[in-house]
């Protein structure tokens, strides 16, 4: 067995599981009275100067960040008139 095939073996049965434990259908109520998912070009060129605002929980120099201030950061983020868009690197 090749590493390839040790890893795609290894994320199938994690695909499997997140399935089992959140049903698509389950999946489908839960985002259905979310917010429509905008588009991200149009907030680019809705204006002459664009600001791209980003969130990540792991920055390369400097580590792990607070992940558990995702909510707060957007919302920030969606109060503030000259952030375009929002750039989330999970």
């Amino acid at each position: 067995m090749s590493i390839i095939t040790n890893i795609i073996e290894a994320m199938e049965s994690k695909l499997e599981a997140r399935k089992s434990a959140l049903p698509l259908e389950e999946l489908k109520s839960i985002v259905k009275d979310r917010e429509p998912v905008r588009s991200f070009r149009n907030a680019l060129s809705s204006s002459p100067f664009s600001v791209i605002a980003e969130y990540k929980k792991r920055s390369p120099s400097r580590g792990n960040m607070n992940a558990n201030r995702l909510k707060e950061s957007i919302a920030i983020y969606k109060s503030t008139d000259w952030i375009s868009a929002v750039s989330v690197l999970t």
